[in-house]
């Protein structure tokens, strides 16, 4: 075999190899990329295997692999998020070791509904702690394999380049810099290789705390349900048998464990969400500046309409009120945050709330508001005496005794809040009577010795009434908020904000009265501890599924679809109200295109929303292909009208040979154009009706457009005078009849022609043009009016038409009558 045949031979080896290598390289990249790893696809510049191996191009591939390595020791260099995980991963193992060390993991059950939501947080902590750190290490992983699988494509294509130049016999600085690039690679991978095992390692151990963790979980899942499935169970003795126990020093004991407990909670979640803590007060002195700003502008407001003193006085304390706005973010900011800490923000926002409400109710509701804060308060003295004993057996009956004798006080028929008429104290009278039911069942099982379902009733139902006063006193902060800012300058400079200052403000309060219902009921069916289970039930009526042949579709895809579509509705009108008021008025564009933008923004708003309505439905449009045939075929059949009149609307919309607010005539038909529809338009005569016009008839029949260029019209009037009269005269008189109107164009200037000699006149023709359309039918009754008094005052004759007659025989038997008759 001759040496050109071994070097053919040798290059069609290195490149099937080469082939090869890019195949299972793609693949395994198309593997990873299928999670979606951003930074993985940055990996990409391993050199293509299609690169010919020449000594003039090694040196252009070696800087290229060099950057490629270059990349991948970035990436060996330490992640702070790895690091962060890898130094506080012995602390979290020890301190999941310790908590294990309490018997209440390992045995959950027969602790109270309190205490196993107490110890599901603090296990949840350290549960999301350890996801955010698996899923921090699952990317890194993920970049680092990325990398390794691209070094090792470059690996191959540098092996190939020295069997090449070995065959080739390439000089040797040529193979040297190929036998360096080649290390360099090697090097390079090892340390992806052992970054990648440090990573994969923690990685597992993460993976292994999470599942005891999620195990501790499940048990705890597993006591709250037994708890909840026992609630209509005897837990206790009855009232009457219980007696005093022997030993009261156990229980003051029990309650200073209790207490130390909870402030040991408190330090922890303190210790694990400073950076929370630290915003939240952050956003606390944002709300704080930011009333202390607005209280000025309030005054004002209220000095000169009576209508924000309510305003004035929700934002006239603004440490209460930016404190009360505040606690509402606590389950945002805090979304696993312990009981204790969710009481701790409850008993917060007491002080604003006494310090605002009073002055936001009426003078016979703010007893009642004093005694719930007192009522509630006792609530939690009750919640910290021990569990079981004779001290919160009585607590818990006191507490909903007064509970029950203050609901029935306030919601009698005789009373105050039974004669008022407004929708909001209806409601609350309702709402109050249903909670006079419960406190009373609530009674009824503490004495029978249904503990845990009375704690829950009474104890729900206060926390429910505190929930709405205090969502109460919020949102009439938020409202006021939001009343004073739509009359700052700020706001005012905007024209949306300008022009619509009431409708906005009353849409903006709408929408804090509407969210703080929802949030009330939210937060009642929590405390109830009846939302899990009306979440599944309604998740799992939404999951029903309803088949008609090869389609599927279920109550929850229905439901998201006209979702969407409202959704999509009320963007496009809120785009284009932007647009409308903000945009166009500032942008110089010729007439009619303004109204195209807004009409194509809807169009294009809507016909995406209905896209996506499609895929929230769940509905596949390779399957909806028979439907749409079958429109197809209507279209062509039933609904060519409807097809040719939506054409001729977007023609209108483009074209725009008419436009909103044109003056037109459409066969005997005249009036103004009011809408330009998808589908017709709207003309409304100056007689005042409204005519409906296809789209389809101003597009191919014959339209006259008296305003498309400009909202100028010219006038004719014809006038005629007796014979003998001076033309001349009757010119300057008609010309100055119609030159001294105001409303009458000077250029082009009114022009009077002497049209001839009729039967019975010389006859003239006054023209004279108007500015505006709409006045032409005013004005020409003005000017004919001045017309006739001009020429009555000169002494000119306005003759009626004359006809001489001329007898040429009379029968005889015809009598005419004498002259005297």
């Amino acid at each position: 075999m001759t040496r050109q045949v071994r070097v053919v031979v040798m290059v069609l080896l290195a490149l099937a190899l080469n082939g090869a290598t890019a195949a299972r390289v793609a693949f395994g990249q198309n593997e990873q990329s299928s999670g979606g790893d951003q930074q993985a696809a940055d990996t990409s510049h391993a050199p293509a295997p299609e690169d010919d191996l020449t000594a003039a191009g090694v040196a252009r591939r070696a800087e290229e692999t060099n950057e490629l390595i270059r990349q991948a020791r970035m990436r060996v260099e330490a992640d702070p998020a790895v690091s962060a995980a890898r130094e506080q991963y012995p602390a979290m193992v020890a301190a999941l070791d310790a908590l294990m060390q309490d018997p209440a993991s390992h045995s959950p059950e027969g602790l109270s509904r309190r205490r196993l939501g107490n110890l599901r947080q603090r296990w949840l902590t350290y549960r999301n702690q350890l996801e955010n750190w698996q899923s921090t290490l699952e990317e890194r992983s993920a970049t680092l394999e990325a990398e390794r699988l691209a070094l090792a494509q470059t690996r191959a294509f540098w092996e190939r380049g020295e069997a090449v130049a070995a065959v080739e016999d390439f000089p040797e600085a040529v193979l040297a810099l190929i036998r360096s690039t080649a290390a360099a690679v090697d090097e390079a991978a090892g340390q992806i290789r052992q970054r990648l095992d440090e990573v994969l390692t923690l990685e597992n151990q993460v993976t292994d705390e999470l599942i005891r963790v999620t195990g501790v979980l499940s048990r705890i899942d597993a006591a709250e349900e037994a708890a909840r499935s026992q609630l209509l169970q005897q837990d206790q003795v009855p009232l009457w048998q219980l007696r005093a126990p022997s030993d009261r020093s156990a229980l003051v004991q029990e309650a200073l464990e209790s207490a130390r407990e909870d402030i040991e909670i408190l330090k922890r979640f303190s210790s694990n969400n400073r950076g929370d803590i630290v915003f939240h007060a952050a956003l606390f002195v944002i709300l704080l500046v930011l009333i202390v700003g607005l209280r000025r502008r309030t005054e004002d407001l209220a000095r000169d309409d009576p209508a924000f003193s309510g305003t004035q006085h929700a934002l006239s304390r603004p440490v209460s009120a930016a404190l009360l706005v505040a606690v509402f973010f606590t389950g945002v900011i805090y979304p696993d945050a312990p009981e204790v800490v969710v009481d701790l923000a409850r008993l917060i926002a007491l002080v604003p709330i006494v310090r605002l409400l009073p002055g936001l109710l009426p003078r016979e509701m703010r007893r009642s508001l004093y005694a719930l804060v007192g009522l509630y308060l006792l609530e939690v003295v009750q919640l910290t005496a021990p569990e079981g004993s004779l001290v919160q057996r009585y607590l818990q009956l006191v507490v909903t005794l007064l509970a029950l004798g203050g609901v029935i006080f306030v919601t009698r028929r005789s009373g105050w809040l039974a004669k008022q008429s407004g929708e909001l104290l209806r409601w609350v009278l309702i709402v109050g009577r249903l909670a006079a039911a419960v406190l009373a069942i609530s009674l009824i099982a503490s004495v029978g010795g249904f503990v845990d379902l009375g704690e829950l009733l009474t104890g729900a139902t206060l926390l429910s009434a505190y929930v709405a006063v205090a969502v109460y006193a919020a949102a009439q902060v938020v409202a006021g908020l939001i009343r004073v800012v739509m009359q700052t300058p700020v706001a005012q400079s905007v024209n949306a904000v300008r022009r619509n200052t009431g409708m906005l403000t009353r849409r903006g309060v709408k929408v804090v009265r509407v969210a703080s219902v929802l949030l009330w009921l939210a937060s009642t069916l929590k405390v109830f501890e009846i939302l899990d289970p009306v979440i599944g039930i309604v998740t799992t009526v939404l999951g029903k599924q309803f088949t008609a042949g090869s389609v599927s579709v279920s109550l929850g895809g229905m439901l998201s679809f006209f979702i969407t579509l409202l959704a999509a509705f009320l963007a496009s009108r809120f785009v284009r109200f932007i647009l409308d008021e903000d945009v166009m008025p500032r942008v110089d564009l010729p007439r009619g295109v303004p109204v195209a933008i807004l009409r194509l923004t809807h169009y294009v708003i809507i016909g995406f929303g209905v896209f996506i309505a499609i895929a929230a439905a769940g509905l596949q449009l390779d399957r909806l292909a028979f439907i749409i045939g079958a429109l197809g075929v209507g279209i062509g059949f039933g609904l060519q009208n409807v097809v040719n009149n939506f054409i001729s609307g977007l023609i209108l919309i483009f074209e725009r040979p008419i436009q909103e607010g044109d003056a037109v005539q459409v066969g005997t038909l005249i009036g103004t154009v009011k809408r330009i529809g998808i589908r017709s338009s709207t003309v409304r005569t100056f007689d005042g009706s409204e005519v409906i016009v296809p789209n389809g008839n101003l597009i191919s029949n014959e339209v006259v457009n008296w305003t498309m260029s400009d909202r100028q019209r010219r006038v004719e009037l014809p006038v005629g005078v007796a014979y003998g009269t001076d033309p001349h005269r009757v010119i300057e008189i008609l010309h100055e009849a119609a030159a001294a109107h105001s409303h009458v164009l000077e250029h082009p200037e009114p022009h009077c022609q002497f049209l001839g000699f009729g039967d019975s006149s010389l006859d003239f023709n006054l023209r004279y043009w108007v500015p505006k359309f709409e006045d032409w039918l005013i004005v020409s009754g003005d000017v004919a009016l001045a017309v006739h008094d001009a020429l009555k005052e000169a002494g000119i004759e306005i003759p009626f038409p004359q006809r001489d007659l001329h007898v040429r025989s009379v029968d005889e038997t015809v009598t005419l009558p004498s002259p005297k008759e």
